[in-house]
């Protein structure tokens, strides 16, 4: 029930995206979504949401009816078309769970530093349990990003849109 709640909830706020706002420049959350986008942090968001997407009944029954290349193809067209939509705020949730989770010099320096950094190796250490974190963070952010990716391919397979 929770997951349908979560699919409706995803369906009704698709038309409005998620709007990410950019922090103040010297924020910390500034210089934690610097570090974000700088160690390349976010790009699994596509991967989380093709991995919700390839278990539901719904995408078996698009490659029931497509085949597999061409459900694979239309999913694939529209994650790529969709992520602009999901991709900021999803830093932004990212980015917000490094604040808590780094001090503030170290924050400064990575974004400062980049690979560099005197703490550069702490990123690798982290990322298990930014990972962790983002589960809570940003499931919201993936469930939507699936869903209308898969309901967007459908919609093309059936001939709706194009």
């Amino acid at each position: 029930m929770r997951l349908l709640g979560s699919i409706v909830l995803c369906l009704f706020l698709l038309p409005q995206a998620p709007v990410a706002q950019e922090p103040s420049p010297d924020a910390p959350q500034a210089q934690a979504l610097q570090v974000v986008r700088g160690f390349r942090l976010s790009e699994n968001l596509t991967t989380l949401a093709a991995r919700a997407v390839f278990s539901t009944d719904t995408y078996r029954a698009l490659v029931d009816h497509v085949g597999a290349a061409r459900a694979a193809d239309l999913l694939t067209g529209e994650m790529v078309a969709l992520l602009p939509t999901f991709l900021p705020e999803w830093e932004v949730q990212m980015a917000a769970a490094l604040v808590a989770m780094l001090a503030p010099e170290v924050l400064l320096s990575l974004a400062r530093d980049g690979a560099t950094s005197t703490y550069a190796d702490r990123v690798e250490d982290i990322k298990r349990d930014l990972a962790f974190k983002m589960r809570e963070r940003g499931e919201l952010i993936v469930t939507g990003y699936a869903v209308g990716s898969l309901l967007k391919a459908y919609e093309k397979a059936l001939g709706r849109t194009e």
